[in-house]
């Protein structure tokens, strides 16, 4: 199956919420890509890119990536991103789930945020063995027992 999507800049590209097998599969992402997946299980991104969209543009989106949120099971496999306006990639309250071969680079937040999610999810984006790379943009993992405001989202 083929979705099309056209939205109005300031809204999410994607707002999915309480679903069960979602798969982003080879979706590339041209001017808007922040999106929601909210409190789901089984989620899987793979193949997925967030680019440019002709010369010369210092940003691919104004926004940011994908924003997933208490979802569990998540896996993230090959997603690249370039100039995001906001974090390429963020998790907020993800217990489990793996991060391997990502390519994320220039984000004008972070590359990849990972707020109050599982030790085995962090230890799996940090992991060399993942093959993530992340350019000119941090991989931020907040402490919140230090700034507990931190991951406000």
């Amino acid at each position: 199956m083929v979705v099309g999507v056209k939205i109005k800049h300031g809204g999410q590209s994607y707002n999915i919420r309480h679903g069960h097998a979602i798969t982003f599969d080879s979706v590339r992402w041209l001017g808007h890509s922040r999106g929601i997946l909210f409190n789901c299980t089984d989620v899987v991104l793979q193949h997925t890119r967030v680019d440019r969209h002709g010369d010369g543009q210092a940003l691919s989106t104004p926004g940011g990536g994908p924003q997933v949120a208490f979802c569990n099971n998540l896996t993230v496999f090959n997603h690249s991103a370039a100039g995001t306006g906001d974090d390429a990639l963020a998790l907020f309250d993800v217990a489990a789930g793996t991060v391997r071969g990502c390519n994320i680079r220039d984000s004008f937040a972070r590359g990849i945020l990972m707020c109050r999610v599982g030790d085995d999810v962090a230890a799996s984006v940090l992991d060399p063995k993942s093959r993530n790379v992340v350019l000119r943009s941090p991989i931020f993992r907040p402490d919140r027992t230090r700034d507990p405001a931190a991951c406000s989202n």
